[in-house]
């Protein structure tokens, strides 16, 4: 169904509306019940919401001028406020819980609201399009070879209908090492996908042949999930509008029918407390719960970036396990739980509130250069998988092991529709 932008910008901004209505059910009546053990307890306070709700229809309403600015960044910021905003909001008010997540989450919200539109002028360089089509694969090619060398052996095919896979995990934990999970972590983000998603568009079998069957040899080797995510997200995003603003209504009407309609009828036949937990608890609630442990336990205690590399040069890590699973210790009662925080939670135990202040800013100028590229919507799939990465890992961490730099500079040399224009004439 075609809207006008007006309509459109409307429709958005219901369905999100919608969502948030839907988590607030579900951490009352699902996730309260369920999983309280975990910390999903209620005390709610009608100040603290009546807040939350006033901060949510202010961004709302800034969505509108992002709206015909930039559609780019207009898709980013509703899928940040709902990975990021809402859940921790609705923790805020409905667990009671201190405001420092939920006042460094609108701090950084309203750092990228500020920055992230803003475009700077780029010229792209004259690369001939047979040279990246040499670049996109050659680089997938050349990084896996390492890993094939190394994992070959522990292919496990009983991983593709979803069986041993704790135990493929556990193989390919053993059996690594540093610069392998690097480039491991750079095949599944976006070295392969990357060869999918360009093969798509350039027609070309071989690549979307190559990128395909090369993903589910990772998996085979590792049952790592990132790779079924890469795949349907880089596929649904490609097919699933012309542009950045259908794709987010039909993404966003899908999502609620799954909520409202699928997951009930379902239920009437199925035990879905397994599914509704990947959903609601994995996807949305999990890292808000995180962060309010980092910063409880990290208040006035920075570790100044030491987990880090360079930054363990200068500065000595207080912990002897790394802060992840002294969480999972701390408050899951479990010496093997590793809890990883995002990006909100990590800049707050590295410095605190400056550096909650400091990583906005970095993670909003990276989206003020991908905004200035023009950036084509059929590659969205390829953000949609790194905000789900800053919901659950740190800046640092994406940035190098997690491939995002890698992001950064294809966005240049390939995703721009400059580059695109220049190709079709």
């Amino acid at each position: 169904m075609k809207f006008p932008v007006s309509k459109a910008s409307l429709y958005i901004i219901g369905l999100v509306l919608v969502i948030n209505f839907i988590l607030e059910y579900q951490y009352i009546h699902f996730l309260t019940p369920v999983y309280y053990y975990m910390g999903y307890t209620f005390d709610f306070n009608p100040t603290k919401y009546i807040i939350s709700k006033v901060v949510l229809v202010f961004f709302l309403f800034y969505t509108l001028l992002l709206f015909k600015k930039s559609q780019f960044i207009y898709i980013i910021s509703i899928f940040i406020l709902l990975l990021f905003y809402i859940p921790t909001s609705i923790f805020y008010s409905f667990k009671n819980i201190p405001g420092g997540p939920f006042i460094s989450t609108t701090i950084f919200m309203i750092i990228f609201f500020a920055i992230a539109p803003q475009k700077i002028k780029i010229s792209l360089l004259n690369i001939k399009q047979n040279n990246l089509d040499l670049i996109v694969i050659l680089v997938a090619l050349l990084c896996i070879i390492p890993i094939f060398i190394m994992g070959s052996s522990h292919v496990n095919l009983n991983t593709l209908i979803f069986k041993d896979i704790y135990e493929t995990r556990a193989v390919h934990k053993k059996n690594t090492a540093p610069l392998y999970n690097y480039m491991f972590m750079w095949e599944i983000k976006i070295l392969l996908p990357m060869v999918l998603v360009y093969g798509i568009f350039r027609k070309k079998i071989f690549f979307i042949l190559t990128g395909f069957f090369l993903l589910l040899f990772l998996y085979t080797i590792s049952a790592h999930k990132s790779v079924y995510v890469a795949m349907f997200a880089l596929i649904m995003f490609y097919f699933l509008g012309k542009n950045y603003i259908s794709k987010l209504m039909r993404f966003l009407f899908y999502l609620v029918l799954l909520m409202i309609v699928v997951y009930p009828l379902l239920g009437m036949l199925f035990n879905m407390t397994l599914f509704k937990a990947m959903l609601y608890e994995r996807v949305f609630f999990d890292q808000s719960l995180l962060t309010y442990y980092y910063f409880d336990f990290f208040q006035g205690k920075p570790i100044y970036f030491s987990e880090s590399l360079f930054f363990n040069l200068f500065f000595t890590y207080p912990y002897h396990i790394s802060s992840a699973y002294l969480i999972g210790t701390v408050y899951f009662h479990s010496a093997i739980a590793h809890e990883n925080t995002g990006i909100i939670g990590d800049a707050f135990m590295s410095l605190g509130y400056t550096g909650v202040l400091i990583i906005s800013t970095i993670f909003s100028i990276c989206f003020s250069f991908l905004n200035s590229l023009d950036i084509d919507s059929r590659f969205f799939g390829l953000f949609f998988i790194f905000l789900f990465d800053f919901a659950n890992s740190s800046l640092l961490s994406i940035f190098l092991s997690g491939g995002f730099i890698i992001l950064l500079l294809y966005s240049y040399l390939i995703m721009s529709k400059k580059r695109f224009s220049y190709y079709s004439g």
